[in-house]
Parts: C-alpha cells; structure tokens; sequence
C-alpha cells in the first residue's frame, strides 16, 4: 500500500516537472469550406510542392513552422532553423511561425491528395491547404518555441 501511494506521488509531482509541449500534437484538419467559415477568407496565398513537403517530413521528426514572408513560403525545423526558404533570408527572433506536427501534416498530405500545397494567410491565422482539406490550431513561435 505504502508503494502505491508513493507511486502516485511520483507520478504526480512527474506531470508538473515535464513540459506543457511534450507530446503534444500542434494542429487540426477541416474541410476548406470549414476553414473558410471559421477564419475568412484566404488574403494571400502560396504554392508548394506536395513532393518537397513530403521530403521534408522524411527529414524531421516532430514538427514544423510555416510563414509567408515577402510573399514567399518560409518553412523553419523546431530549433527555428530555415529548412526551406526560396530566396536567402534571415529570421528575427519576434518573428511568429505556426507550428504543425509532422503527423498531422502528412495526414493532411495524404487526406487532400493534391500536387501543390497552398500555404496561405488569413486575417488572423496561417492556414495550409491542400485539395479539399485544411490545417490549422498550430502553436504560436514565438511565444512557444521548442528552444525556450
């Protein structure tokens, strides 16, 4: 009895020692009609390959943070770090990326089935499309950087 109880201490006191972040799964897929009516419509909007995204979820393992910037898609690892980028660019720290797991964008990769892949602004969030289907609830970079 006495072994269970500190058991449950342990685990107790472990929830709190352990990140808010681990583990947790950063974005939703909806419809494009759900996106629509539940954040506007889309402002400005830019295409990727499908076929360089899915190279890049065989690269890294937990997530990654999109942004349009200059009117080009910006694509950073979890460490903030440019993975894709057309053009060279610096990224400021204040800069805010959305942050996607890696298994919702492949589901949302392989649910849309499309080609290109848009990523695209909306007037307060950052959502990317592909086909039909729409992801979007990612995490905020900052305040929410895996490196803080």
């Amino acid at each position: 009895m006495h072994s269970c109880r500190t058991l449950l201490i342990v685990l107790f006191i472990s929830a709190f020692i352990v990140p808010a972040s681990y583990g947790q799964v950063f974005g939703k897929i909806l419809s494009k009609t759900e996106a629509d009516s539940n954040f506007g419509p889309v402002q400005i909007s830019v295409p990727i390959e499908t076929e360089l995204l899915n190279k890049l979820l065989d690269r890294y393992s937990d997530v990654l943070m999109f942004n349009i910037i200059g009117g080009e898609p910006v694509i950073l690892d979890k460490y903030r770090e440019v993975v894709y980028s057309v053009t060279s660019i610096s990224i400021p720290k204040e800069q805010i990326f959305y942050k996607y797991s890696i298994s919702v964008i492949r589901e949302l990769l392989i649910s849309g089935g499309s080609a290109t892949t848009e990523i695209e602004k909306r007037s307060e969030v950052l959502t990317v499309t592909n086909g039909l289907k729409t992801m979007e609830f990612g995490g905020l970079c900052p305040p929410f950087c895996e490196d803080e």
